[in-house]
């Protein structure tokens, strides 16, 4: 991670770590595909996710299943969610959440590959112009089917199965967003 040279020490000694990953960087990625949000990768972020979501993303990975954090494993993951668009099995979910009804959740714009059950999600900020990447990663058959039912909101498969949630969730179900 670099510090922007218009940014004063004290200002970048501040951010939180993922304040800093989400940095602008010649490295980044972005989709800009016409009729849809413009959807931002950056790169200390891309970066960040490699090790554990590169290989559902058909990058090499080690003995360990990790994919090794090499900045053309980065951009490989990076360039791979950018084509995403490009695939004939892609759709679009725009007015959604990630984690909906949890504490974790938030507004977002996801991208989903129906063929690789692979899905890329993009934090929804407040300008409305920016959608930022925090994750990507292959749904469980549960995740799939809750995210297909729900018409877009991405709930891990722990909180599907987490009794405190579960009412919440099914009142997400039952309102329009």
């Amino acid at each position: 991670m670099e510090r922007l040279s218009a940014m004063a020490h004290e200002e970048y000694t501040s951010l939180t770590k993922e304040e800093k990953r989400n940095l602008p960087d010649h490295r980044d990625g972005f989709i800009i595909e016409e009729g849809h949000p413009k959807l931002t990768l950056r790169y200390g972020q891309v970066d960040f996710k490699t090790p554990a979501h590169g290989k559902v993303h058909d990058l090499p990975t080690n003995e360990n299943g990790k994919t090794p954090k090499t900045e053309q494993n980065a951009l490989g993951l990076r360039d791979s969610i950018v084509n995403m668009p490009n695939r004939k099995d892609i759709q679009w979910f725009e007015n959604w959440m990630y984690q909906g009804g949890t504490e974790r959740g938030y507004d977002s714009v996801n991208l989903y590959d129906h063929e690789t059950q692979v899905i890329a999600v993009f934090r929804k900020q407040g300008d409305g112009e920016q959608n930022l990447f925090p994750t990507t990663c292959q749904l469980t058959a549960r995740e799939r089917d809750y995210f297909l039912q729900s018409n877009g909101n991405f709930v891990t498969e722990k909180n599907l199965l987490n009794p405190e949630v579960l009412p919440i969730l099914k009142n997400l179900m039952n309102t329009e967003k």
